[in-house]
Parts: structure tokens; C-alpha cells; sequence
């Protein structure tokens, strides 16, 4: 009779592990899932603010298009160097070929992103979102790119806003 106490108890043990096992398994799988979703969800809010910023910013700058070129350029150098948040999020005026003429961060200024957003923007003359290793600092930033257009349609310069994402990421982490 015992020994069949101790089959019934092995059974039942085993049983055990294994339904919770597989329980486990998939709370895991939801609370990655759950993890996964929320992540992408921040990071298409990010993405969607700062190309808002961006294109509000560009347009702001274009209505200055009545001024003189060097005028107008002065005005884009001094509105990324005036910026008011720079706590949070960081402002570039690059000019024409990459390089940060201007930046809401002094020692930026002069310094080459290089990258690939940059261009595309220029070429697609809109805003062009970026996520991946900035160029200057080398940790990893969500930036937007929108070139700025003078009064004849010529392309002088971009705005660049750069956020690093160690907070939104440390932020996901949490949750």
C-alpha cells in the first residue's frame, strides 16, 4: 500500500510541475507580449510628436522667407541656439551639408550626425524620423530631421531633433 501512496504522490507531483510549467510559460509570453506592445505604442508617440515638432518648427522658420538669405540663416541659427527645452530634447540646425551650425547644446555645435535621416529629408523635403546610434554622441536617440525651405524653395539647412532614449527605455523596462 505505501508503495502506491509513493506512485500516486510521484504522479501528482509531476502532473504539478508540469501544468505549471506551462502556466508559467505563457504568463511569460503575455507579460512579453504586453511589454513588446506597450513599446512600440511609446515609441510611435515619440516618433509622432517629434515629426510634429519638426514640421511646426520648419513652417515657423519659413515664415521669415521675407527676409534676406543671411538674415533668414541668422534667424534659423539663433532659434536652435534660444531653444527652450533643452533639458528633454536636443536641437541641431545642421547645415546643408550635416554639420550642426547651431545646437540647442553648445558643444554640439560643429560637430557631423551623419546620420542617414539627415539626407533623407533633404531629399524628400519633409520630416524623417530616425532611431538607432547618433553620430556625435554615439549612444542610441530617436531623431527627427525637416529641412528648412527659403522663400525661393531652396533648401538652406535642417532641424534635427534628437531625444536619447535611455529614459523611454528604462521607462518600458519598468512597466
Amino acid at each position: 500500500m505505501s508503495n502506491q501512496t509513493k506512485k500516486a504522490g510521484g504522479l501528482q507531483n509531476r502532473w504539478l510541475m508540469n501544468t505549471l510549467g506551462v502556466i508559467f510559460a505563457l504568463g511569460l509570453a503575455c507579460g512579453l507580449a504586453v511589454t513588446a506592445s506597450f513599446a512600440v505604442a511609446h515609441y510611435n508617440d515619440m516618433e509622432s510628436d517629434m515629426k510634429h515638432l519638426a514640421a511646426s518648427a520648419s513652417q515657423f522658420l519659413g515664415e521669415y522667407g521675407d527676409l534676406s538669405y543671411d538674415d533668414f540663416y541668422q534667424t534659423c541659427l539663433d532659434y536652435g541656439e534660444a531653444f527652450p527645452e533643452k533639458d528633454g530634447i536636443e536641437l541641431q540646425f545642421l547645415d546643408i551639408h550635416g554639420f550642426a551650425a547651431s545646437a540647442s547644446r553648445d558643444e554640439l555645435a560643429g560637430k557631423y550626425p551623419g546620420t542617414p535621416e539627415i539626407d533623407e529629408s533633404i531629399t524628400n523635403r519633409g520630416a524623417v524620423p530616425y532611431v538607432g546610434k547618433d553620430g556625435i554622441t554615439d549612444r542610441r536617440v530617436m531623431a527627427v530631421s525637416s529641412p528648412v525651405i527659403y522663400s525661393n524653395g531652396e533648401i538652406i539647412g535642417v532641424l534635427r531633433y534628437v531625444c536619447p532614449t535611455k529614459s523611454a527605455d528604462l521607462k518600458i523596462f519598468l512597466t
